[in-house]
């Protein structure tokens, strides 16, 4: 068939970049030496959820949640987790504004989970210890507001100040930004041209990768965002702010997928301190993903913990509109 050919062809240019990029060490390999003490390291993971539903006229309800989860010693240690949880109502007639406005609501309550790990670091002698957003550091891409991210900014400063290194776990990378960095230092035939995102690239250049170097744990050479042309157009605005993030790539075992890997705040340290806090930062969440587990345990808890499902979430909608149509005060519900 057509795709099986086109696989076919994507699979041998791979092949033939896969030499030039270990050469240049654009793709590292790993050792698993250390796995185990870098899965005790001290670890908090954050994330937010959120369920949107139409209530009568132009109101909508957002049932909002954030959950911190934390690991003091890893994965051989207790863990612990506070969620908190919201219902907002919001009126616009558009939906799109209506997620917006949720979407924002959301992340707040993710920064106030993220100024608690800085609290709760207070409490901690740690040699180490990483704060594991589930999602890009720059969150969400698209929101520019100058309020919310000077908060943002300043959240992750309070947590960097206290030696947390802070890191962003993107589990669905879309974007360009390591294929538009390739093309530009490393393609000399274009061959990087019949890619169209960093996951059509990396995802065969890195299985084949672990396969030659006999290794379960493969990462790019770390980048600075800006390197790139193909940023988000919030990321600008974090620059501003004084916050600027680096990223890799990475992959554990031959079955599970390629993830970014976002770290805020390395900008004072050499090229060789750089890529030792991404090797030291990957190495720890491998050790947190145990066989048969997609995702590192602090991403994976913290996500199961906030997750507010649509069904919970139109049960909860129907209690309170059943609850007011009861007592009458609809109406005095939807004006809130």
């Amino acid at each position: 068939t057509l795709e099986r050919r086109r696989l076919s062809r994507l699979s041998k240019l791979s092949s033939r970049l896969l030499d030039e990029f270990l050469k240049e060490r654009l793709v590292r390999s790993l050792s698993l030496d250390g796995l185990k003490k870098a899965a005790s390291s001290t670890t908090w993971g954050v994330d937010g959820s959120c369920q949107l539903l139409k209530g009568f006229d132009d109101c909508w309800f957002a049932f909002l949640s954030a959950a911190r989860v934390y690991m003091p010693e890893g994965i051989y240690g207790d863990i612990i987790a506070k969620v908190g949880g919201w219902i907002e109502p919001i009126r616009t007639p558009e939906d799109r504004e209506a997620s917006k406005k949720a979407t924002l609501i959301m992340m707040r309550m993710e920064i106030e989970q993220m100024r608690n790990v800085s609290r709760e670091a207070d409490t901690i002698a740690a040699e180490k210890a990483y704060l594991v957003i589930d999602g890009p550091i720059v969150d969400p891409p698209w929101l520019t507001d100058e309020n919310y991210i000077a908060e943002r900014v300043k959240v992750i400063n309070e947590c960097l100040s206290k030696g947390i290194i802070v890191i962003g776990f993107v589990k669905r990378p879309f974007g360009r930004l390591f294929l538009s960095y390739a093309r530009e230092n490393i393609d000399e035939h274009g061959i990087i041209d019949n890619y169209t995102s960093d996951i059509s690239l990396l995802s065969p250049l890195m299985y084949m990768a672990m396969r030659e170097k006999r290794t379960k744990l493969v990462m790019t050479s770390p980048l600075e965002m800006s390197a790139a042309n193909e940023v988000s157009p919030a990321y600008r605005r974090y620059e501003d702010e004084g916050l600027r993030v680096h990223y890799c790539y990475y992959k554990f075992g031959f079955r599970r997928r390629v993830y970014r890997l976002e770290i805020a705040g390395l900008d004072d340290l050499t090229e060789k301190e750089i890529l030792r806090t991404f090797a030291d930062a990957v190495r720890t969440l491998a050790g947190l993903t145990p066989p048969g587990v997609e995702y590192p345990l602090p991403v994976l808890l913290a996500h199961n913990k906030c997750n507010i499902r649509r069904g919970a979430a139109e049960t909860l909608y129907y209690e309170i509109i059943t609850r007011a149509l009861a007592q009458d005060t609809t109406l005095a519900w939807l004006s809130l």
